[in-house]
């Protein structure tokens, strides 16, 4: 049998028809069995929540009659006789499935968790690892210093929308001919899909913003327990209080099972009103503006230019992101409590870079780290975000990852590999990053192309150490200038034109673009397009931009920080995407192949032990 719950008022009964023929096919191949823990909507004690979950019930099992009894068989035996045998009976078909049973639970342990803390609109520089002079945020740093911290990651997009597009179905967003949020993603297949496929419990609490029906969009999404909260006003934990209550009752529901969580946060998105409880946290603090470097300074002047103090605006960001790290504190203690971190990726990372005053929100003080731009911007402060990965075990401890350039794009088919499901390659422009996780330094081998959504404005793309503004007429060697301070176009214009080629080549191949009324087509299974890297005399090195961890750039454009990496690894690696393995390495288990072994061997010896104890009592 099978249940919905919803909160939506909208028709969508046909939709629900569709879905329950899949859950149905769901159910009868055993893919998910869902946990008796689960709780119902209407025990919520919220009313800000949206929430869809569908519950798949087991039959009872079917207890055979027995319809001879023993001492009723042509050849009657003894009590004691017929004691021993039926023992023995047992004992033999009990040590058949041993086994096989063996076999799966080697299997379950190889498979990890994986939650991804995705927040809003926080800035490259807003952690206390990644840089920041005063902020607070020690949860997130002992994520750093239990995982490792990417200081080179981009989304692949430069808002909200678009980038949460990329980490779902590991494509382009300009890849999507019709608005996203207005249209889904048509059948695209998503990250929630192939892991449900294989058989995890997939979640998703908090912002959605891909799709125009929520509750309807995440069972297309493959998305088994939805989620969608609000937040309590006053709440003297801040506004990230109410979606870890609920993230924390997913995980402990299914602490049990094998399951994917998306956490989608609303900091430090605007408006930001934190709490007294929260801003008492930063009473006495008083911002120097020299510790902000450069691109900060115009941040600071538009908040004066509002009326309002820089201080006081810095304390509100900084108690806003304060509740969002008290909140991971709760996370991180849960699964230590419920005994499962040890068995878990957990991923913290953002959509774009920090908002900026707009409309007089004069308390959205994100920091990009000293980097050029912010949300909307397609400089580096607009795309380069903190991705800090924890696995204990698994992950390496304390590092620092300067180097590996990886996308958005890329989340999908490495948590696919990680977890062994199976993903189609072809409709995936994502590349399998997982042995950067585990410790290698290499970046992804094709570029990330970024556009407007018409394809049209500020179009440019990022590859290696170059990035590259074809329209604008801007090239900037990150590795040299991570601050986007001079643009040295005219000094390399064989590199310019063969970025600007290669970027011609990727605006033709995408499709026409729709924002609003009838959807154009769109085949979601059709293969796209290999895209030919930039023809250029040499490989191009992988940005290295050591200085970030710690300093900003001078106030004065002419400098360049001095201590930045010159010595890093070339970024074309030997193998091609389609060489990247699409399964979990061996390594990757947790139980050694000669215990498996071991046990086998064990119980067979006891089979024949049991087998020997029959035909002697016949």
């Amino acid at each position: 049998s099978l249940t919905y719950s919803y909160t939506s008022s909208a028709p969508h009964e046909h939709k629900r028809e569709q879905h329950q023929d899949h859950y149905i096919q769901l159910f009868n191949k055993r893919v998910h069995c869902q946990p008796a823990g689960l709780r119902s909507l209407a025990s919520l004690s919220s009313q800000s929540h949206q929430r869809s979950v569908a519950t798949s019930v087991l039959p009872a099992p079917i207890v055979p009659t027995q319809t001879k009894s023993v001492a009723t068989m042509k050849h009657r035996l003894s009590p004691a006789q017929a004691i021993l045998r039926t023992a023995a009976s047992a004992l033999f078909l009990l040590l058949l499935l041993l086994p096989t049973s063996v076999a799966q639970t080697d299997g379950e342990e190889k498979r990890p968790n994986v939650i991804l803390i995705f927040a809003d609109d926080v800035g490259f520089g807003d952690i206390k690892y990644y840089g920041h002079p005063d902020a607070d945020t020690p949860n997130l740093d002992r994520m750093c210093e239990e995982g490792t911290a990417f200081y080179n990651f981009h989304t692949n997009a430069n808002v909200c929308p678009t980038t949460r597009a990329g980490i779902m179905t590991g494509r382009n967003p300009s890849r999507f001919p019709n608005y996203t949020p207005n249209f889904g993603f048509m059948g695209a297949p998503t990250v929630t899909n192939y892991l449900k496929d294989a058989g995890y419990v997939t979640g998703h609490v908090g912002k959605w913003n891909i799709g125009p029906d929520a509750p309807v969009d995440a069972q297309e999404y493959g998305i088994l327990d939805f989620r969608r909260t609000g937040s309590i006003p006053n709440d003297p934990r801040g506004r990230e209080g109410e979606r870890f209550d609920e993230a924390i009752d997913f995980i402990t529901t299914y602490k049990d099972s094998t399951f994917y969580l998306n956490i989608w946060i609303f900091a430090t998105h605007k408006p930001i009103s934190p709490p007294n409880e929260l801003r008492a946290h930063f009473d006495g603090l008083q911002i120097n503006r020299n510790d902000y470097g450069f691109w900060m300074q115009e941040t600071f002047d538009t908040v004066e230019s509002e009326g309002a103090d820089v201080t006081e605006s810095m304390k509100n960001y900084l108690a806003d992101m304060y509740g969002l790290d008290v909140q991971v504190g709760r996370l991180l203690d849960t699964l230590d409590e419920l005994g499962i971190s040890n068995n878990t990726l957990l991923a913290f990372s953002s959509d774009n870079g920090p908002q900026g005053i707009t409309l007089g929100a004069t308390n959205q003080t994100g920091y990009s780290g000293g980097l050029r731009g912010i949300k909307h911007s397609w400089y580096e402060g607009g795309t380069r975000v903190p991705f800090i990965a924890r696995w204990p075990g698994k992950i390496p401890a304390g590092k620092k990852n300067m180097n590996s350039f990886i996308s958005g794009m890329d989340w999908l088919p490495t948590v696919c590999t990680i977890t062994g499901a199976n993903y189609t390659e072809a409709t995936v422009e994502g590349e399998d990053m997982s042995d950067v996780l585990f410790g290698n330094d290499r970046s992804r081998i094709q570029p990330v192309y970024y556009s407007d959504l018409n394809h049209y404005g500020d179009r440019n793309m990022k590859w290696g150490k170059w990035k590259s503004f074809p329209g604008l007429r801007e090239l900037y060697d990150l590795e040299k200038d991570p601050f986007e301070m001079e643009n040295v176009y005219s000094q390399n214009l064989v590199v310019a034109n063969a970025m600007e080629s290669a970027m011609d080549a990727w605006i033709a191949s995408l499709p026409e673009f729709n924002r609003d009324g009838d959807p154009l087509p769109f085949d979601p299974m059709a293969p796209l397009p290999v895209m030919q890297l930039p023809n250029l005399p040499t490989p191009s090195p992988t940005v290295g931009p050591t200085a970030l961890a710690t300093e900003a750039p001078s106030l004065e454009p002419s400098e360049s920080p001095s201590s930045l990496s010159t010595e890093v690894p070339s970024m074309i690696p030997s193998a091609s995407p389609s060489a990247m393995p699409t399964t979990s390495p061996v390594a990757f288990s947790t139980v050694p192949p000669s215990t498996a072994t071991t046990r086998y061997s064990t119980s067979m010896f006891l089979m024949v032990v049991a087998m020997g104890a029959v035909f002697f009592v016949a």
